[in-house]
């Protein structure tokens, strides 16, 4: 399945313009310091949740059709632009926290042609066997040994600490 439709080869919105108005904004327009988060990174099945999104299926469903676990997700919708420079404008005006987001570092689109949709989400973990997730388990995997873990736990609490916050 093509991650866009031939349509949206024709002038209009593309999967493509999106993609590269995202990336541009993260490498640091949005926020300066954004420019040290890892770029986006496609995946083929965000690409497919995408397009699941734009027929509207809610994004943490259109995710698990793709056994797309994450401990965080953004979906986004643009549409009535006519140029690429344009959907720069909207897309910086209107989604640059969610682009500037170190936590979000993987990405899947779609377009129509006419308007186009964005997948963020944090890396993907494999669904259990069988496709159902454990209770209390985020990927349906078994739990870290304690290395692992306290690892994971410091990359978290790192990229959550990378993220301009106001506390208190």
């Amino acid at each position: 399945m093509p991650a866009e439709p031939a349509a949206a080869a024709a002038p209009g919105l593309s999967a493509k313009d999106l993609l590269e108005a995202a990336g541009d904004l993260r490498r640091g327009r949005c926020r300066p310091e954004s420019a040290r988060n890892a770029p986006l990174r496609r995946r083929a099945a965000l690409d497919r949740a995408a397009q699941s999104f734009a027929a509207g299926v809610p994004l943490g469903d259109a995710l698990q059709q793709q056994d797309f676990v994450a401990t965080q997700s953004a979906g986004l919708r643009v549409g009535g632009v006519r140029d690429a420079a344009e959907l720069r404008r909207l897309v910086e005006r209107e989604f640059c926290d969610r682009l500037a987001s170190a936590a979000l570092t993987e990405v899947g689109a779609w377009s129509d042609g006419a308007r186009a949709w964005l997948v963020l989400s944090t890396p993907a973990l494999p669904a259990a066997s069988g496709g159902h997730n454990r209770s209390g388990l985020v990927s349906g995997a078994d739990p870290p040994g304690p290395e692992q873990g306290r690892a994971q736990v410091l990359e978290l609490v790192n990229a959550a600490r990378a993220v301009p916050r106001r506390c208190g």
